[in-house]
């Protein structure tokens, strides 16, 4: 019976390849050396299931010389790969809706060397792009949503003859026709999900690189703790397409950690959750276990204010967060009411100076350029970045991504198709600015917040040593850190 067992499971087996394709960046910009975390998620799925799975991130195996179009392993290097793998199926995330053409390549390239191979392309621009996508000729399936559970199931009735209609977030063609439910995919329970599978990537790669957070050791990786977003932000198609707020177990979580601790000796965390305390007792608790494990850790994805008090932000300090993000998006609050965002400044300001007290650095990020937005509003900004005390600041431009309230307002897409290199954040979409006035304004407000910063500094040297001594030194690697960030930004600033 157990042969038989294992010829049977054979059988059933598919040889899976998951592709993170190549991107379109602008010159001079930081790379995203980041794990492809769905890739991983998705992967330790299907081997749970008998697969053999194969993951090539063309990112961090990159081959050539980064350009203004393209960064990424070459054709050749991508061919390689599949033809040594040999897979039944290629699986393609995209993410981010002007790499739409590169992911479709990578589809292209697989139907050219691989006869007979099944391409499914999936990830948060394919969600809202569908039917698009599977326009192109070399793609069979799209999936909308998680692809955690889909992808699995969507293999084993493929292989063995079964029709795929009602599989909740899968997309396909037939008879000439392309099919695109209305239903996205959402995995309610994350407890049913193993380990995001790690030993897939080259993990020392990416500690190599030090991608482009503010980080206070060497080692540093980032996780999630949580899917789903509950804000409804106008730029942002988060809360649709991420699904509502769904936790995962925190000793999940614990037993992330401790791989990532025990085999690749990570020394510090970067949470990049949408809102990871939007459960208050959950959250108090993710911090219990945070502090038993002495890492520094960093909320890069933001958080959810009104979940947040002092007592909450005094037990997130104790548990060894050492960088606090302020996702305001805005300093005027016409905007931040347009943005939809729920973010009450003073409040806010309050909190930051409990982090100023307990020397851990603070950012302030936001967003500008939106329909009616003065020039004076704009700059409203710069003032509450000055008020609220914070340490550094990020300053995006308004983009209408598909799928977004922005983008289906009257005139906001301005015939923006998937492919437009505006949608990398650094042209104007709306008639009360221009791309170069904006980007004015954005200067502006970098250089006077810089400016700012280093008169508080010298007129009050004893304030920024405290912070050093309080945070062992934390804050300082922090200073530093930013500091060559500013420099990067302002070179990219300067070409654009």
């Amino acid at each position: 019976m157990a042969h038989i067992n294992f010829i049977m499971q054979n059988i059933n087996m598919a040889r899976i390849c998951l592709i993170n394709p190549p991107i379109r960046i602008l010159a001079r910009d930081v790379l995203p050396t980041v794990p492809p975390m769905g890739l991983l998620c998705i992967a330790a799925m299907l081997r749970s299931k008998g697969h053999d799975v194969h993951i090539i991130d063309t990112i961090i195996e990159d081959d050539r010389t980064g350009s203004r179009a393209d960064y990424g392993m070459g054709r050749e290097a991508i061919i390689e790969k599949l033809v040594s793998f040999n897979p039944s199926w290629v699986g393609i995330t995209n993410n981010i809706t002007v790499n739409e053409a590169d992911a479709v390549e990578c589809a292209s390239i697989a139907k050219a060397v691989l006869p007979g191979v099944k391409t499914v392309l999936g990830g948060s621009s394919v969600t809202v792009r569908a039917r698009e996508v599977l326009a192109a000729e070399p793609v069979d399936y799209a999936i909308r949503g998680d692809g955690d559970l889909v992808l699995p199931e969507l293999v084993r009735r493929v292989d063995s003859g079964i029709r795929t209609e009602g599989i909740r977030g899968v997309c396909w063609k037939s008879a000439g026709n392309i099919h695109v439910p209305d239903e996205i995919e959402h995995v309610e329970d994350l407890s049913v999900l193993p380990m995001p599978a790690w030993d897939l990537v080259p993990v020392e790669k990416y500690l190599s690189r030090r991608f482009p957070f503010v980080h206070v050791t060497g080692r540093n990786m980032v996780m999630h703790t949580s899917r789903g977003c509950v804000s409804n932000c106008v730029f942002c198609t988060g809360r649709d397409i991420q699904g509502r707020f769904r936790p995962r177990p925190i000793e999940a979580v614990k037993s992330e950690i401790d791989y990532l601790v025990k085999n690749h000796s990570v020394n510090s965390l970067h949470f990049m959750d949408s809102n990871i305390n939007a459960d208050r007792d959950r959250f108090v608790d993710l911090c219990a276990m945070l502090k038993q494990t002495g890492l520094p850790w960093n909320p890069l994805g933001g958080i959810y204010f009104p979940s947040l008090n002092p007592e909450c932000v005094e037990i997130m300090l104790d548990s060894g967060c050492f960088y606090f993000t302020l996702s305001a998006e805005h300093g005027c609050e016409r905007i931040q009411k347009f943005i939809g965002k729920k973010v009450p400044l003073d409040r806010a300001r309050d909190i930051i100076g409990i982090c100023k007290k307990r020397g851990v650095w603070s950012h302030a990020s936001f967003v500008v350029g939106f329909p009616s937005e003065t020039p004076a509003e704009t700059m409203e900004c710069l003032d509450y970045a000055k008020r609220a005390g914070v340490d550094s600041i990020s300053v995006f431009t308004a983009v209408p991504l598909p799928g977004s309230r922005l983008h289906a307002m009257p005139g906001a897409g301005h015939g923006v198709s998937g492919d437009d290199f505006r949608l990398l954040g650094r042209k104007s979409f709306f008639d009360t600015a221009s791309t170069g006035d904006l980007e004015r304004i954005k200067n502006l407000i970098f250089r006077r917040f810089l400016l700012h910063k280093v008169l508080k500094t010298i007129f009050n040297p004893a304030g920024f040593i405290r912070r050093v001594i309080v945070s062992r030194g934390r804050y300082f690697r922090c200073f530093l850190n930013s500091a060559g960030r500013f420099r990067s930004l302002m070179k990219v600033r300067r070409e654009y």
